[in-house]
């Protein structure tokens, strides 16, 4: 095995059985997802290499460039950087060539397609095999009803449905639950009320939130084929949810420029 150097990096994959071959021995691996990442851990990662600028300064130079190509994108422009060429299409079908656009018919997305700084990184990457991933639970997708906003943000008090597997929330350990945990610290909140409560799907009302920035965690003592097991199993969703508006770029936020 090739030495892996100091400054390589790395990716970790979990291998997972192959549903869909009847071949014997056949596995799928994915990436395993490690934390979520923002503007603020971008400037920290910058400032690592020696920029001589204050960090709110640079904090504040990346959100006005997300404001800055997210409405070039909007205006039907291709914003093209290292991570990607960004292009808006339009989704559904019109009944006729001049139907108007209805939004009960129609939506709006993004295409992505990868830049060339991120493609020449992902062919130079060491992958590591942690090996068969845990039979705990896993969450694939968690969209706020109120919303619709998708592994983004989560509404206080309001209703949320997750979607993965082995999810159900059962068990008598007091540590089983579903709870949602500052960022900044703090006690973490658990959810009360459960819509639904199944392995594939939880519905389930969000608990009282201020503003700011969650983690979500999963406690359970569910196992595979409704079996329980008999230590809690933990699953903390690797990204980080927002409650209320995103922090304002202002002019009563903009910092001075040294």
């Amino acid at each position: 095995m090739a030495e892996i150097k100091k400054e390589d990096i790395i990716l970790y994959v979990e291998t997972y059985d192959n549903i869909l071959t009847e071949k014997k021995g056949d596995y799928t691996a994915k990436p395993k997802i490690t934390g979520s990442v923002g503007n603020p851990q971008i400037a920290q990662r910058i400032m690592s290499g020696g920029l001589e600028i204050r960090y709110e300064t640079l904090v504040y130079i990346l959100d006005m460039a997300d404001k800055a190509k997210a409405e070039a994108i909007a205006e039907g422009k291709s914003v093209v950087d290292g991570v990607a060429q960004y292009m808006i299409n339009v989704r559904g079908v019109f009944d006729g060539p001049e139907a108007a656009f209805d939004p009960e018919k129609h939506s709006l997305g993004v295409t992505y397609t990868m830049g060339k700084t991120l493609s020449a990184l992902l062919k130079s990457l060491k992958v590591v095999n942690n090996g068969l991933a845990k039979a705990g639970p896993a969450v694939n997708t968690l969209t706020d009803s109120t919303t619709g906003s998708v592994n983004i943000e989560i509404t206080s008090g309001g209703p949320i449905a997750i979607e993965g597997k082995n999810l159900r929330v059962v068990g008598d350990d007091p540590a089983v639950g579903l709870f949602f945990t500052s960022t900044e610290g703090g006690e973490a909140k658990k959810v009360s009320v459960f819509v639904q409560n199944d392995p594939s799907k939880i519905i389930c009302m969000a608990p009282a939130l201020e503003n700011g920035t969650y983690t979500m965690s999963i406690v359970t003592q569910s196992g595979t084929g409704n079996r329980s097991v008999k230590e809690p199993r933990t699953y903390t969703f690797p990204l980080t949810l927002r409650v209320g508006p995103e922090p304002g770029g202002g002019e009563d936020d903009r910092p001075v420029i040294e």
